[in-house]
C-alpha cells in the first residue's frame, strides 16, 4: 500500500528536491471531485506557481536550470 509519509522520508534529503504534504485526498485539486479540498487545491497551486517562477528565474539569470 502507498505511504505518503514513507515516500516523504525517502525524498527529504535528496538534492533538489523539496517535498510538501497536503490535507486531502486523490483529487482533493479537482473542483468536480467530492475529494475536494479548496484550502489544499490553493496551496498547491501556488506553491506550484512560486516552483515555476523561480525556475524561470533561474535560467533567465544564468542561462540553464539547476
Amino acid at each position: 500500500m502507498f505511504n505518503v509519509d514513507e515516500l516523504i522520508l525517502a525524498l527529504e534529503n535528496k538534492h533538489n528536491v523539496e517535498v510538501h504534504k497536503l490535507n486531502g485526498q486523490h483529487g482533493f485539486s479537482d473542483p468536480f471531485s467530492l475529494k475536494y479540498n479548496e484550502a489544499s487545491a490553493k496551496k498547491a497551486f501556488y506553491q506550484m506557481l512560486f516552483f515555476l517562477l523561480e525556475t524561470f528565474r533561474r535560467i533567465n539569470s544564468d542561462g540553464k536550470a539547476d
